[in-house]
């Protein structure tokens, strides 16, 4: 599962202003969110406030990994007297070829990019690689509702606000006040502004923009430009404030089939999906007895279920559905069967909607949740390698090669494994006549 995990490349400009935010994003995406995160700085001389930064305990980089990358020699680029903004994106522009190196050698690809705004260069690199693209603004969505308006303007409109000094109107939020216009926006004719108001027409092209705010801070200036008729229709892209990145945790459900040979395996997963990989975990149980064996585990201290929820379903009377001779796990199956539409009517109350579900064998009849309620569907074999090899392979047997096999007793060669023995293969296989064999052989 290890190389499932979603990956996260994350380019930081140089500063602590940029630093700090992304090396915080980059710690909430991989400590709530399970993601792996790789974070590429620009690296710093020793002395430098950031060295010293990412080198502190209070740093606590533990979760994510952070790759230096050379400063570029941008001394014959820009003019000294240059503003140091233009430094700055000169020094990530030419930083980009060393980017691209990086990411291609990595065995695990990431499946996004996160760039601040002196990477957007940077976002072209999403399309080569096949990552999702996502501006981090790491001041506000005040700044974000201004950078992005700016470049739309008309020359009058524009002069309104520079020339005669008049509050700029920005559609569903405060004006912007003359005297809190930033430097950057004031003269037309300087490089820092041809440089930097163009920006604000390439946040539309990444997938995503992430803010560093959130919505009880900013609720105007955050809805306006949600708003397709505000500056919604600029922005075009989906706004994440990092408070509100927390609904958006993978939730798996899971549902277990009774029987401490499922129970223990299906929570120990559970319980790794949630420590390890940011999931929110929910799992299903038919309830038992209060004296039995699942009861008394579930209850003891040893289960250690506090990452994940249990529910429970009540167990349906399958009295006059199966005969009490029949085996055990076909009174199983039908149990598991007959407790679908109470599951379907849990995840249908549930405000977070799980977004993965994960069954046993026991349980593939649920797997049809999926498409219902838009889950990604998984089958957890609790058994081993083996035993799924031969669960996939005996469904495709010819008539006599199953012959050869159930009633020649030879040895069944399944490709690229070791063969089965007659003796070891379970009595489900035996029968073809047999409820269980009918039941079970073709569940796969």
């Amino acid at each position: 599962m290890q190389i499932t995990r979603p990956h996260a490349a994350m380019f930081a400009s140089p500063g602590m202003g940029h630093i700090i935010p992304v090396i915080e994003l980059g710690k909430r995406l991989a400590g709530t969110h399970g993601f792996q995160v790789t974070i590429f700085v620009l690296e710093a001389d020793a002395a430098s406030a950031q060295s010293q930064f990412l080198n502190s305990p209070g740093c606590d980089v533990t979760l994510i990994d952070i790759i230096g990358l050379p400063s570029p020699d941008i001394s014959g680029l820009v003019d000294p007297s240059a503003f140091f903004a233009i430094k700055l994106l000169t020094m990530m522009r030419k930083t980009i070829p060393t980017l691209r190196s990086k990411i291609e050698e990595m065995q695990h690809k990431p499946t996004a990019l996160i760039v601040d705004l002196f990477g957007l260069d940077a976002l072209r690199l999403g399309e080569e690689f096949n990552m999702l693209t996502y501006v981090f603004m790491t001041t506000n969505a005040r700044f974000l509702a201004v950078a992005l308006y700016f470049p739309t303007l008309e020359k009058d409109v524009e002069d309104e606000h520079i020339i005669k000094k008049k509050p700029l109107a920005i559609p569903g939020c405060e004006p912007v006040r003359f005297e809190d216009t930033l430097e950057t926006l004031l003269d037309r004719t300087d490089q820092i502004y041809q440089v930097f108001v163009p920006f604000g027409l390439v946040f539309p092209t990444a997938d995503g923009i992430i803010v560093n705010t959130w919505d009880d801070m900013e609720p105007k200036t955050l809805k306006s430009l949600r708003d397709p008729n505000l500056l919604g229709r600029i922005a075009r892209v989906p706004l994440y404030p990092i408070e509100a990145m927390q609904i958006t945790r993978p939730h798996a459900a899971m549902f277990s089939s009774p029987g401490m040979g499922h129970i223990i395996p299906v929570i120990e997963l559970g319980k790794r999906l949630a420590g390890s990989h940011g999931f929110q975990v929910t799992i299903f149980v038919l309830e038992a007895d209060a004296a039995s064996a699942q009861s008394q585990f579930l209850n003891s201290p040893g289960c250690d279920a506090t990452p994940i929820d249990i529910i429970g379903l009540p167990s349906p009377d399958i009295s006059g559905l199966v005969d009490p001779s029949a085996y055990f796990a076909i009174k199983l199956l039908t149990m598991m069967r007959e407790t679908i539409p109470t599951l379907r009517s849990k995840i249908k109350e549930m405000q977070h909607k799980p977004t993965a579900l994960i069954v046993d064998l026991i349980g593939l009849d649920a797997l049809r949740l999926g498409e219902e309620f838009n889950m990604l569907t998984y089958v957890f074999m609790t058994s081993n390698a083996r035993f799924l090899a031969v669960a996939l392979y005996f469904p495709t047997l010819e008539k006599d090669v199953e012959d050869e096999h159930i009633i020649k007793k030879k040895p069944l060669v399944i490709p690229g494994c070791e063969p089965v023995r007659f003796e070891d293969t379970l009595e489900t296989f035996l029968d073809p006549t047999d409820q269980i064999y009918q039941e079970f052989v073709p569940l796969v």
